[in-house]
This record gives C-alpha cells, structure tokens and sequence, in this order.
C-alpha cells in the first residue's frame, strides 16, 4: 500500500523585480545600475557573515534511506520498518518476495540531531521469515521510484539483550547573550540559550550495526515539570559541546534550563528486533545547571559545581561548567 505525499504541502515562493516599470534607455540605465549595487551589498554582506550563516544553517538535506539497511541479512522478523528522511516521503512501497505489503500509513517521530526525522509503518506486527524486503519511495510510475533499502529477514527473532550504554558525565549551562545579538548574524535566537555535554560508552543491540542503531537522550526535571528529547543513530553519536571562551557560539539544540533546578538525563537504545526485545536503558545521571552571562558577569543563581552529578547507577560527575562557556542543549524521548 503506497501512502501519497501531504496535500497541505507548501510551494517556495518566487520574486521577481519590476524592471519593466522603468521607461526608456535612461530608466533601464537607472535599474539596472539599482540592481548592481543592490546585488554588490548584498555579496558583501554574505561573505563577511559566511562562517556564522553556514555554522547555523539547519542541516543540508540528506537523501531518504530506510532501515534496515540495504544488504542486511538475517533480520529478526520482529524488527521495525523505518524510512529516514527530512520531509514526508512520498509513495512509499514495500514489497516482501516481490509482492506488495498492506500497512497502515507512516508515523514521525523525533528528528535526528543531525538531520532527518525517522518514520515508522503503521500496522505491520512481524516481517516475514526468510524473505527479501524492498522498500522504495517516490512517484507513481515505475520509473520515478527511488529504492530506499533491500534486506533478508533470518528464521525468527529472539529475546538476546545487548549491552546497555553507560553514562558517565554531564554537565548542562545556560548562557545569556545581548539583546542586540539577537538575530544579529551571530546565531543568537533568544537572550537564553542552553548548552550540553554528556559523555557515555557506546550501547551494542545483537546483530546491529552502529548506523541502524537508535539512541535517544532524555534530559527531564528531577522534580518533574519539564522533559525534552532527541535522537541520533549510531554512527554518529550526539555528545553536545562544552561551552567555551568569552562569547561562545550558540548550540543548535537550545531549549535553556532553568537554573533553580536540577535535571536528569537517561539513554535508551533500540536495534533491530525491537519489537520483541526490551530497549537497552542506560543509567540515570543528574546535575545542577551553571549559569554563563555574555554580557560582562559570569556565574550567578543556580550554577553549583560541587553537586552537580549524581546517578542511580553506580556513575557520578561533577558539573564540568565554568564562566567562560556557553550554548543550551539537551536530549530526550524515544518512541
């Protein structure tokens, strides 16, 4: 069953300039060097903002892959069907043995920290023992369609736990920029940004390799009240950055912290055979948020550094935040 592509999507829109507005030689002379200058300006302008336009422009835009990957073998029937892509995909098609597969539409879910959003299919409980699963996207005729992954299910699934990831750091700040940064070129969105690292060993699903493994980072309120989340897949494994130097560069993943609370964070891990094996959850680590003020102070109310980690499994860190750093970042909610 092929699922067509949303109706309520939106069209660039184009400008145009009204040259023809101008009558004459001496008018087209005018607009045209209008035009020139206008142009050099606006050159100008990008060159000298380059770095900072293309260190927080969102992420270029990937080509659409599923998981499981192309040329896996021996996949647990239980194991979930997902297309890795930027927007909706179009028409997805999913044949088992070269015979068309009934599924119930596509489901979003977080996207990826470096790009992307993972999309399941709805309504398919088990895959096939034995079989090859193709799995394409794109326009209706034959033609058109792009494949998207081509795998081999093994004779059935199993149980087998992994090996959980553990972690063993973090630290979180939030960090206050000028009111005349914001939107001044620098990346700066808000007066608060918030920043995170998080340091942890890398989790291992039985037969799964790292780009068809799913992490998700929670980062919630100890207290309740506040729970964020992203996800990243195993073959590049988000661990934010520790903010540093006098006026450090904004985080892309900003929700800022509230630095009268403490907050957790906690890992979960999924792989192929997921629908029949528990997710690997990783230990609970908690610390205190340091506040970063750009604007001359540094510190203030609620940075802590002599308690600021502490963790329900056996792991414990010391907020690692001093005055010099910046940025917001925090990780969370798996499916």
């Amino acid at each position: 069953m092929s699922q067509p592509y949303p109706k309520d999507d939106t069209l660039a829109q184009k400008c145009y300039l009204p040259c023809s507005e101008y009558g004459g030689t001496e008018g087209k002379t005018y607009a045209t060097r209008t035009v020139v200058v206008v142009l050099t300006a606006v050159l100008t302008a990008l060159i000298a903002t380059q770095n900072d336009a293309s260190a927080c422009s969102p992420p270029i835009e990937a080509d659409p892959y599923a998981i499981p990957i192309t040329g896996a073998v021996d996949v647990p029937t239980a194991t979930s069907i997902l297309v890795v892509s930027d927007y909706y995909p179009p028409w997805v098609e999913v044949t088992a043995n070269g015979e068309p597969l009934r599924f119930d539409g596509l489901e979003g879910h977080l996207h990826l920290v470096d790009g992307g959003q993972l999309w399941t299919l709805r309504g398919v409980d088990m895959l096939e023992p034995n079989t090859e699963y193709v799995v394409t996207f794109g326009g209706q005729e034959p033609d058109s369609r792009t494949e998207l992954t081509r795998f081999t299910t093994g004779d059935g699934y199993d149980k087998i736990s992994g090996t959980p990831p553990v972690l063993k750091s973090l630290a979180l700040w939030r960090v206050r920029y000028g009111v005349d940064e914001i939107g001044a070129g620098g990346c700066v969105s808000s007066e608060y940004h918030g920043a995170i690292a998080v340091d942890y060993s890398e989790a291992s699903v039985p037969g799964t390799p790292p780009e068809a493994t799913r992490y998700t980072l929670n980062l919630f309120a100890k207290n309740g009240g506040y729970y964020e989340g992203t996800s990243f897949l195993g073959d590049w494994l988000f661990k934010g950055e520790t903010p540093e130097g006098e006026n450090p560069f904004p985080q892309s993943w900003p929700p800022a912290p509230d630095p009268t609370q403490e907050y957790c964070a906690k890992l979960v891990v999924e792989g192929y055979g997921d629908l029949a094996r528990p997710p690997l959850e990783s230990n609970t680590l908690c610390a205190k948020v340091t506040e970063i003020d750009t604007t001359g102070g540094r510190g203030g109310a609620g940075a802590d550094d002599t308690d600021a980690g502490e963790s329900d499994g056996g792991v414990s860190d010391k907020s690692t935040g001093e005055s010099g750093g910046s940025g917001c970042s925090v990780v969370g909610v798996g499916f």
